[in-house]
């Protein structure tokens, strides 16, 4: 039965309304309808009612009048009515729940990995920074190598001479110098050397062994350098050859790559000096390979000012990009780098639009196919999807769970409100992350319900009240 809280609540919207000249009436052939009809009366706020606490209690009296049977007609309907509701919302968590979410999140995961897989990263030049390996730092590295720096370069073999096979303990053990700073600096050095490079280089270069090794050559050079320098006084148990020409192949070893080892310290410094920056890059249009920087230079060359879209916006024009280069070139090289970067992200955003269309009428195409839905004939099904197709605009940033929840939706489950409640539930927690998602999902039904009880309504402005 109505109540007088309900009614004098129902009042204080009246007045407003009625205030603004707004005039509300139940639509014939709705519960609304029906059940003012059973009060005798527009309910307080409709066409034609005068609020008053006599009318407030002639609905009550009315809605509280007995049929002939002895049940209450206004409170049958009543019940129906929530019963209807209830069931209609059971209804709507449930295909929201146990099928539009599920098959939305499968549907995003086949997109995503569309994306992934069809999608490639653009080509784009990338910069590395050069530093020198850890050891090279170390003064009295160059100390021990200043020695050979004028030495002649020779064409190497080994002739007679053959070591044996080594483990790659001894071969660690064997780059040791007994030199503090340098073999603190060659254990950081050798951090980022695999295991079997390690070894395969000593199988390359000491025993003639066609194997490939992956190895910085100024690492190289100091391995070897560092092993020659080693065995020349401590030869190898298991070498073949007699001692003079074992240790004459390694003496000239160590003085070969002693000779690089010193030769890249003075390039090294004279770069710093010089302030070159640019080592070493590839064509405009070639992406297999970085532009490589002095690291130390590159460094101090960011610090004043520089940025690394400068070097990529040169190098797409072919151009080298100094230390002390021009605002006027730097101007130059940023409208490059800009201009290509705008080329880049159109062609992504129509390679994403293209992935996202592709992949969700493949994947919405498959459920149907599989018999998703036992009770609707494919035929229907595919014109459905055609024409949610049709009708949802897919760009190339749109929401991948929602574009899913709304295609599922639109083919599947198109007599329920399901998308709305999850539409209406997604608004909530975005504008409230704090949000519980079971209260979320109230608020959504109680949204829902209102909307319903509105469609039961015609509205009509019948002119602003005056005093």
């Amino acid at each position: 039965m109505l109540t007088k809280k309900s009614l004098y609540a129902a009042e204080a919207l009246s007045n407003e309304t009625a205030m603004a000249g707004v005039c509300f009436t139940p639509k014939e052939g709705t519960p609304l309808a029906e059940l003012t009809t059973l009060c005798q009366s527009s309910a307080v706020g409709f066409k034609g009612m005068e609020p008053s606490d006599h009318s407030v209690n002639e609905l009550i009296s009315n809605s509280e009048r007995k049929a002939l049977d002895g049940t209450t007609p206004h409170d049958d309907l009543m019940s129906n009515a929530v019963k209807l509701c209830s069931d209609a919302v059971s209804g709507i968590i449930d295909v929201a729940r146990n099928h539009i979410n599920p098959l939305g999140k499968d549907m995003v995961t086949n997109i995503e990995n569309g994306l992934a897989n069809k999608i490639e990263s653009t080509p784009r030049h990338q910069v590395v920074s050069d530093f020198m390996p850890a050891v090279y730092e170390v003064s009295a590295l160059e100390e021990a190598v200043s020695r050979f720096q004028n030495t002649p370069v020779e064409k190497f073999n080994w002739g007679e001479v053959k070591l044996p096979e080594q483990t790659l303990e001894f071969l660690l053990s064997s780059l040791k110098t007994n030199i503090a700073r340098i073999d603190t600096a060659m254990e950081e050095t050798l951090k980022g050397v695999e295991q079997k490079d390690l070894l395969n280089l000593y199988n390359n270069i000491f025993l003639n062994e066609p194997v490939s090794y992956e190895i910085d050559e100024r690492i190289s050079n100091l391995v070897i350098h560092f092993w020659s320098r080693k065995w020349a006084d401590d030869i190898p148990q298991g070498t073949l050859g007699s001692q003079q020409a074992v240790s004459l192949k390694l003496i000239t070893l160590k003085a070969q790559s002693g000779r690089s080892i010193y030769r890249d310290i003075i390039k090294r410094e004279d770069q710093i000096h010089r302030k070159t920056l640019v080592i070493d890059r590839p064509g405009p249009s070639s992406f297999n390979k970085p532009i490589t920087v002095v690291g130390e230079v590159y460094n101090q060359w960011l610090k004043k000012g520089g940025c690394p879209e400068v070097l990529l916006g040169a190098n797409l024009l072919g151009k080298r990009v100094v230390y002390d280069c021009s605002q006027d070139e730097i101007n130059e090289f940023m409208r490059a780098y800009n201009a290509n970067e705008r080329l880049i992200q159109m062609s992504i955003m129509t390679k994403r639009v293209d992935v996202i269309s592709s992949c969700s009428r493949q994947w919405i195409a498959k459920l149907i196919n599989e018999g998703k839905a036992e009770n609707i004939s494919k035929e229907i099904l595919h014109k459905r999807a055609a024409a949610a197709f049709d009708k949802i605009n897919i760009q190339h940033n749109s929401c991948l769970t929602t574009l899913s929840r709304k295609i599922i939706a639109e083919v599947f489950y198109p007599d329920t409100q399901a998308i709305e409640m999850l539409s209406t539930m997604d608004a909530l927690l975005d504008n409230d992350p704090n949000l519980d998602i079971r209260e979320a999902a109230t608020l959504a039904m109680v949204d829902l319900m209102a909307d319903w009880l509105v469609s039961q309504l015609d509205v009509e402005y019948v002119g602003i009240m005056e005093d």
